[in-house]
């Protein structure tokens, strides 16, 4: 029988030790809006989430959820955000635009993200 030599045995439990804690990476949502369209919101992980928000004035109070994500963030650095059916990309401090509402990156991490929003 063929004995697997030690570097590999570490190699391979340290690899199913990544495995399974990447298994674990939750995904969470939250956020704070007040009726003029001003929204401070939290996204950690990438999964979809409804958000009971709209970026578009005419659709305010319709009840018209919006489907956001992070898609990719690198801490300190650039994040990917999914929302509006468009994908747009901004660095701490940074904004861009869906619909009429300003959306600002206030932290990127590297599975989370903490937006702004604020209706133009």
């Amino acid at each position: 029988m063929a004995r697997i030599p030690r570097p590999l045995t570490a190699l391979a439990l340290a690899g199913a030790g990544a495995l399974a804690l990447s298994a674990c990476e939750t995904s969470s949502f939250s956020s704070d809006c007040d009726s003029d369209g001003t929204c401070s919101i939290s996204i950690s992980g990438t999964d979809f989430h409804e958000a009971t928000l709209s970026f578009a004035a005419e659709d305010q109070g319709s009840g018209r959820t919006e489907r956001i994500r992070l898609v990719e963030a690198t801490p300190g650095g650039d994040a990917v955000i999914q929302a509006g059916g468009m994908e747009s990309r901004c660095s701490e401090g940074e904004s861009f635009v869906l619909a009429d509402t300003t959306v600002t990156c206030d932290m990127v991490g590297d599975t989370e993200v903490e937006l702004s929003t604020v209706r133009s």
